[in-house]
């Protein structure tokens, strides 16, 4: 199977580099990810902060895109 190279090097530069921003959302968002956020705590006890849910929602869309 061929690497897709962007794949390969922004795994690689995303490794070794710390990248912070800043994104602003509206409180209807905030709400929607919390309660996401909640979901996954009463499955399996784990607290997670918004940024912990984005990645498994971004993790989640990967699979099924697979």
């Amino acid at each position: 199977m061929p690497v897709n190279l962007y794949d390969f090097w922004y795994h690689r530069y995303t490794e070794h580099t710390t990248m912070t921003s800043t994104m602003k959302i509206t409180e209807g968002t905030k709400r929607a990810l919390l309660k996401i956020g909640a979901e996954y705590t009463v499955k399996d006890g784990k607290e997670r902060t918004l940024e912990a849910v984005v990645k498994l929602l971004i993790e989640e869309h990967k699979r099924k895109g697979k």
